[in-house]
Parts: structure tokens; C-alpha cells; sequence
């Protein structure tokens, strides 16, 4: 089995945990940063998160796992980072279809929080920045399906926590997510869609393959792991929407036809502060989890978030300009 806490035991040298607690609130982005400065990227593990109203929670939390470009070669099992490239075009190329495993065989599934019990602030969500409005979803993968093939598109797309059960959900518009919301919208029904957090980068770089419309993320995840990933039928949606067993946290829930409501102010990739938009909401109907779950958080703006993406897009790049043999 190949998931994010076999990455944290490989890495485990590379792994800092500082003492005592940290702030979700500022706090450990504040690492973050002090780190980059210096031109250290560790994986930052912090045991003992402290949420906004003071709480010492037991969930754990993670981040920096792509901080660098020679991190995120070796997660790939890469040991030079300038052959990332050639090999991520190569394993993406063979993609090897997912296995389906029962609930019993899904870590993610350990507990089961439906209705008022499915509480997004028990997660230790971070607010970033200043300026962020509220604590923010930021390595959320969210999974929707074409309505006319079934097919799932997978896209990392941030959530800001405004109440216990519901989020922004912030769809690019010219995502292939956003194109499967308005198909549901266009016949007035709600869209339903899953975000699952935490998992090995292999599996998280997988879903950033650059597919064509629609076209299942699973297969190619499966390539850079050189196994099947293993997903299970979703609890709210059944098969219609499958989730990575072996991730440590699942929100499940509805995109109501043509509601929005205001997202941001939000520190961007880009690493300055984008202007509020309006975003589809998620009504929450279900949270699942690992008895231990490990909560994983992309830094915006940050090397944490802009490598992986970058040596993505190297990839497809040379995919598209390799020699013919």
C-alpha cells in the first residue's frame, strides 16, 4: 500500500516536527515562510495544532511535502530532478486502471460523520494569511462527473469554511469540473462532488496530469505509483463517485444549482492577494476519515504549491516534444 504516511516514513529524515503547539491561524504558514527565506523545505509535521479558539487537536497536520524540486523528484523515486520530466511523461503514458475495494478495506472510512455530525471545523483547517477572510481548503482535491459519460475529473480547487456544514467551492470557470457543475446546474440539480485530502505526491502529481475532456485522473495516478490506486464507492454518491481508499480524509457533499456566494479575498499561487469572486457553495452531507487522520495544507504563493505544479507542466511539455523514434 502506498499512501501519504509511507512518503512520511521515506522521508522521514527530511520530516520536521517542531515542539509544543502551533497555530493554524498564521502560525505554521508563518514556518513556512521563515523556512523559505532561508532556503530550507522540509516537510513540516506539526502534532499538536492549535485552532482559532485555542484547542489543542488531536488531528495532525502536514504540509511542504513538494517544498523543493529534488523533494518532489524523490517522491517520485527520482533521484536527479532535471530526469523528473522524462519519467513523469513515461509513467503517465501507462496508466494502469484503479482496483475497487469494499468499505471495510478503506482506511479513509474508519468513521463515518454524517449529517449534523459532519462538522468542518473538527478538521484543523489553517487561515494563511492576513487577509484570508477564513480558514481555507487548500489541498482539497475535488472529484465531480461528466452527467453525460459518468466519467470523473479530479482537480485540486480551494474551499473557504464559512459555517460546520458549508464552503465555497471554487471551481475555475474554464475547469473541467466547472463544465461538469453546469451540466447538473442546466437541469436544475444539484452537483454532487467529494473533496478527499492527503495522500503519497505520486497520487496527488497524478491528478494534475494534464487530460483531455472528460477523462479519468485515476489511471494516471495509478502510472506514477506502478500499481493500482485503490479507490472505494463514496458514501454519499455510491459508485457514482469513487474516493482514494488509502487517502485520510473525505468531504462529501452538493454544489446547489446557481448559488454562489463571495470567496476571498485569497492569497493566490501567484503569491499576491486575489480579488473576491463569486463560487458555487458545497452543503456538507458527509465527512469520512482515518481513526488517526493526518490533515495535509498546500502553502498559497509558496514553492509547496508551485513546484509540483511546475514540474507537471514540465512533463506534458516533453511528453509533447520528444523525439519520434
Amino acid at each position: 500500500m502506498t499512501d501519504l504516511r509511507t512518503f512520511l516514513a521515506d522521508e522521514a529524515r527530511h520530516v520536521w516536527r517542531p515542539d509544543g503547539p502551533v497555530d493554524v491561524v498564521q502560525g505554521i504558514t508563518a514556518l513556512q515562510y521563515g523556512l523559505e527565506a532561508r532556503g530550507r523545505h522540509p516537510v513540516i509535521a506539526i502534532d499538536r495544532p492549535r485552532l482559532a479558539d485555542g484547542r489543542i487537536t488531536g488531528m495532525s497536520v502536514v504540509t511542504n511535502l513538494t517544498a523543493s524540486r529534488d523533494l518532489t523528484a524523490r517522491a517520485l523515486g527520482v533521484d536527479d530532478h532535471r530526469d523528473f520530466a522524462q519519467v513523469y511523461a513515461a509513467r503517465t503514458a501507462a496508466p494502469i486502471d484503479p482496483e475497487i475495494v469494499t468499505r471495510a478495506e478503506a482506511p479513509v472510512q474508519e468513521v463515518v460523520q454524517e449529517g449534523k455530525d459532519a462538522d468542518l471545523f473538527s478538521l484543523p483547517v489553517l487561515t494563511q494569511h492576513v487577509l484570508d477572510p477564513g480558514p481555507y481548503l487548500t489541498a482539497a482535491h475535488a472529484t465531480t462527473y461528466d452527467l453525460d459519460t459518468g466519467i470523473d475529473n479530479t482537480a485540486i480547487q480551494r474551499c473557504w469554511v464559512k459555517e460546520s456544514r458549508q464552503m465555497s467551492y471554487f471551481p475555475y470557470p474554464v475547469s473541467h469540473n466547472m463544465r461538469n457543475v453546469r451540466k447538473f446546474w442546466a437541469r436544475g440539480e444539484p452537483c454532487p462532488v467529494a473533496f478527499w485530502i492527503g495522500h503519497h505526491p505520486k497520487v496527488l502529481m497524478g491528478t494534475q496530469a494534464k487530460l483531455s475532456y472528460p477523462e479519468s485522473h485515476w489511471q494516471a495516478a495509478g502510472g506514477l505509483l506502478g500499481e493500482p490506486l485503490r479507490l472505494v464507492p463514496s458514501i454519499t454518491f455510491g459508485e457514482a463517485i469513487m474516493v482514494p481508499a488509502d487517502a485520510e480524509i473525505v468531504i462529501e457533499g452538493w454544489a446547489p444549482a446557481d448559488v454562489w456566494r463571495a470567496d476571498g479575498p485569497f492569497g493566490e499561487y501567484t503569491g499576491y492577494m486575489g480579488a473576491q469572486v463569486a463560487a458555487p457553495v458545497c452543503e456538507v452531507a458527509c465527512i469520512t476519515r482515518r481513526g488517526d487522520a493526518i490533515y495535509h495544507d498546500y502553502g498559497s504563493g509558496l514553492a509547496d504549491m508551485l513546484v509540483p505544479d511546475n514540474m507537471v507542466m514540465e512533463g506534458k511539455i516533453f511528453a509533447m516534444t520528444k523525439p519520434v523514434a
